[in-house]
């Protein structure tokens, strides 16, 4: 929040919305001693406890849950080992996974292991919380948090804040934040969702646009003037790939 620089509290906020507006009853709001990273107050545990105490008992049936890659986000269910784990550790992981392996191996021989039998695809402890309350989440590729309608209405939220803050004290900005959660009503989400899917749609019309070009662009390099046909086949066989993110638009009630 603006204000005066110093060393004071902070607060953090944590609340759900959909198109309709902000999830009833899924309000966490606490004041920080800490100044630093909030990432430091706003841990996978008091993130989890939220998540199964406020918000999943306030949402209906097969809902999509959208949420970035916060690391409190994205704990995973029994993660492989890495190189920095320990080596009780990477045995015990192979044990747990059916394999019984020579405790004799170096690190490297024991991940290498690890790598060939361990799931393509991780699983995340807030995902199978979802998923037994018969809900699906949703990640945002990295970076794109601005494809998050709650972003809109966070700085919404902080808007009114700065307009209002006279005296920066921690017992104003607490009241100001309510005031401004409060103000949000369910015409502001329709807007901030309608805005995200207009940006999603774009982005997606951009990505076929340069995708179709691309693969022009492969078939052109590929071609040769003795036989185009022979070409054109070379190239949709060997040419390079071009690896793109997007989004698909998803229902977001």
């Amino acid at each position: 929040m603006p204000g005066p620089i110093g060393k004071g509290g902070r607060f953090i906020v944590l609340r759900a919305g959909t198109s309709h507006g902000f999830v009833g009853g899924a309000l966490l709001l606490f004041k920080s001693k800490k100044t630093v990273d909030y990432h430091e107050v706003m841990d996978h545990d008091r993130f989890c406890r939220w998540f199964k105490e406020q918000l999943l008992p306030n949402i209906e049936e097969k809902r999509v849950i959208v949420m970035d890659n916060a690391p409190y986000h994205s704990v995973q269910v029994d993660k492989a080992p890495t190189l920095a784990t320990r080596k009780e550790e990477m045995l015990n992981w192979l044990v747990r996974h059916g394999v019984q392996a020579d405790p004799t191996l170096p690190k490297g021989a024991l991940l290498g292991i690890v790598k060939d039998i361990k799931p393509r695809t991780p699983t995340y402890y807030v995902d199978e919380l979802a998923k037994q309350h018969g809900h699906q989440v949703i990640r945002l590729p990295p970076y794109h948090c601005h494809y998050s309608a709650i972003e809109l209405i966070w700085s919404q939220v902080k808007g009114h804040v700065a307009a209002n803050n006279k005296f920066f004290s921690l017992r104003e900005v607490e009241k100001l934040i309510v005031e401004g959660v409060e103000k949000v009503d369910a015409e502001d989400w329709k807007k901030a969702v309608a805005h995200i899917e207009k940006e999603i749609r774009k982005a997606s019309e951009r990505e076929s646009v340069l995708d179709n070009a691309i693969d022009s662009i492969i078939i052109r390099v590929g071609d040769s003037s003795n036989s185009s046909s022979d070409a054109t086949s070379d190239s949709e066989g060997s040419g390079s790939e071009v690896d793109m993110e997007g989004i698909v638009p998803l229902p977001v009630d």
